[in-house]
């Protein structure tokens, strides 16, 4: 989504001089705060403490990467 958005949404909505109020520079934070709420809902389901720590070290090195 935030590879789609980026690349061909972003440099339509500049090479045509669009107002679509900041959308296209907050993608990847829309995206974040998205994908951050499903894996911390996947947490809260989940008893084990292992299992936590590997979707917390899953996520922290997506967003990294």
């Amino acid at each position: 989504m935030t590879f789609v958005i980026g690349n061909l949404y972003r440099k339509y909505i500049y090479a045509n001089d669009i107002n679509d109020f900041g959308f296209a520079d907050m993608h990847t934070n829309i995206a974040t705060v998205i994908v951050s709420f499903f894996l911390f809902m996947a947490y809260s389901k989940t008893l084990l403490f292992i299992d936590g720590v590997k979707i917390i070290r899953s996520a922290t090195l997506g967003f990294i990467i």
